[in-house]
Order: structure tokens, then sequence, then C-alpha cells
């Protein structure tokens, strides 16, 4: 368990002297981060984020911050489509790790800029921690089309977002596939390599 406290800051304003908290004062940035494991309750929340800071001040820039080991596809498919239908532009900075999940997200910037030592990773979808135990074979057949079909659809979303032909992405997302900073620009994954902050 971390004893790292999120420090808050004091603030005058009209009515006096307040403690504020660090990610109130990114919010009002539009400045916000996404450094969990996606599944569906991350995944609302984040949405619950980006929804607000869309209705807020829409058509202002949001930057997101992402370091994160990926997750269920279907709920990082949900942060990713708003993402790309908000009118705000935004952008993506991968801070550590961007893998699998957290990886498509980071795609969904306009502007995708990756720290000189972070890495992005990406990979054909898979089962995770599916249990076949009592299906039959016609059931497990069912399931490993639809997961055939998830992985076209990632493939599809890689080569759209980074220009690459379909076949190269295909060939790079059968297995893990990492790319630190200089080569995620040259695949096109990232646009920029942040140099200084």
């Amino acid at each position: 368990m971390s004893n790292f406290v999120i420090p808050s800051v004091l603030r005058e304003s009209a009515t006096g002297i307040s403690r504020v908290s660090i990610d109130d004062i990114l919010l009002e940035k539009r400045e916000v981060y996404l450094t969990s494991e996606i599944d569906d309750a991350s995944a609302t929340e984040f949405l619950k984020v980006l929804n607000f800071l869309e209705h807020d001040c829409g058509g202002s820039e949001i930057t997101i911050y992402i370091s994160s080991p990926g997750g269920v596809v279907n709920a990082g498919l949900a942060i990713y489509d708003y993402m790309r239908a908000m009118k705000s532009p935004i952008t993506t900075v991968c801070i550590g790790n961007a893998c699998s999940m957290g990886a498509i997200i980071f795609l969904a910037g306009d502007r995708r800029l990756v720290m000189p030592h972070s890495e992005i990773m990406i990979h054909d979808a898979s089962f995770g921690s599916a249990n076949f135990s009592g299906l039959k074979p016609g059931e497990i057949q069912v399931k490993a089309d639809s997961l055939l079909e998830t992985s076209k659809l990632l493939r599809e979303i890689v080569a759209e977002r980074t220009g690459q032909p379909l076949k190269k992405v295909t060939a790079a997302m059968k297995d893990d596939s990492f790319y630190k900073a200089e080569e995620a620009l040259k695949f096109g994954l990232a646009t920029e390599i942040v140099r200084e902050v």
C-alpha cells in the first residue's frame, strides 16, 4: 500500500483562503490522468471526466497523460470512440507505458506525445482469463471468431491512426510489439517526443 498522499495547495479567493487538491487544479487546466487498468468501472469514471470537460468550455484543448497496462477491450473502445467524437482537440501523452488498450486510447489523441523513456506496446486481442470449461466446440468457435473480429478491428484502428499499411500492422500485432520513443515516432504511433515540459 502506498503512503504517498496527493498534496493540496492553498488558494486565495474572494471568500478567503482554502485548500484545493492538485487534481482539481489540473482539471481546471483540462489535464487528466489515465494510469490504471482499464475495466468497466475505470472507463465509466474516465468517461464522466471527459464528458464534463467536453461540455465545460468545449473546444478548448484537453491533455490526457497515459500510463496504463491496458485492460478490457470493450471498455477501452468506449473511451477511444468518445475521444474521437469529441470536438475538443486532444493531446495524449505517454508518461510510462501505454500497453494494449492503453495504446489504443493513446492513439485517439490528435497530437500524441511520448516521453523519451516511455514505451508503447501493441498486440492482438486475447481471451485473458476466460474460462472455457464446460463449453462445447461450437461455443468455443463462436468465441474464437469474435476474438478474431476484435483483433481485426484493433489492427484497423492502429493502421488508420499510424498511417501504416494494414499488412505491416497485422504482422506487428501478432506478438507483443514494444516501441521505445524513437521507434514509436517512426512507426507513427506517436507524433512527437517530449523534449521539455
